[in-house]
């Protein structure tokens, strides 16, 4: 299915019946068309019409009497709540960071994607241990913008942590999903640390080319914005992906991103 399509079947799902149908399906489970027809409160001969829309669309299924969410409609369902009103034009329009993490785990080139994000990672990363001081990520925080490594780890030590703690993520969320999400695709989820180094790097070059220290500064005042960006980015991503709770996912990426990594580098060094 083409973007264009996905995004026109989330448009079509987005009246009221249908998205009505969606969360009822959502929240309840499986039901039978009696049942969404008192859960609605419509008369039977339009539930049977909307359920048949719904099903050439793809987002459900039906099953001897009973009517079935399928991975796609349950990924619209996590779009439709957090993307937008019902009908609004921009129902896809990634404006928030939490709705391009959900379009991209939906976009048919979301592997293509991954894969790009995850080689520029890498790539930047290579480029960043050259620098001096160099560009490390530690866990999740990138040091050598403005947290400065006590001593100088040499290009090879760096790229060396850098590639162990890019790798761990990835590692860590895929065995978090219980699988479900594979450690390449995982990239998707954490975009706002992958995209990162590139971005700032090019601000270092940018400065010594104009001579404009200040652009410099700016992307050391991200980086600490950063890693707030990327829990919720991740929340997002994963929640959309194993169907749990965004709620639960975020409170666990929020202390995983930002709350302990914060507590971990205000320890004193001794």
């Amino acid at each position: 299915m083409s973007g264009a399509a996905v995004e026109q079947a989330l448009r079509e799902a987005a009246s009221n019946a249908r998205r009505g149908i969606l969360m009822s399906l959502h929240k309840s489970g499986a039901l039978t068309l009696a049942r969404l027809c008192n859960a609605l409160n419509m008369p039977p001969h339009a539930v049977v019409a909307e359920v048949s829309a719904l099903e050439r669309l793809g987002l459900v299924r039906r099953e001897d009497s009973l009517v079935y969410l399928t991975e796609t409609g349950r990924r619209a369902v996590y779009i439709l709540l957090n993307a937008g009103r019902p009908g609004s034009r921009k129902l896809l329009l990634p404006l928030k960071i939490e709705s391009l993490a959900a379009w991209l785990s939906v976009s048919p080139h979301s592997s293509a994607i991954s894969l790009m994000l995850l080689l520029g990672w890498i790539a930047s990363l290579i480029i960043g241990a050259l620098y001096k001081p160099p560009l490390v990520l530690i866990g999740v925080i990138y040091a050598g913008c403005y947290l400065t490594p006590p001593v100088d780890p040499g290009p090879y030590l760096s790229l060396a942590a850098s590639l162990a703690s890019a790798l761990g993520i990835l590692l860590i969320i895929h065995l978090l999903s219980r699988r479900r999400i594979a450690p390449p695709r995982a990239v998707l989820g954490v975009y706002p640390l992958a995209l990162y180094p590139a971005a700032h790097l090019m601000a270092v070059e940018l400065a010594r080319a104009l001579n404009a220290p200040y652009l410099v500064t700016a992307s050391q005042i991200a980086s600490s914005v950063v890693p707030l960006l990327t829990a919720f980015t991740h929340a997002s991503f994963h929640a959309l992906e194993t169907g749990s709770s965004y709620e639960r996912t975020l409170l666990y990426s929020l202390f995983a991103f930002f709350v302990a990594p914060a507590l971990f580098y205000s320890l004193p060094v001794r």
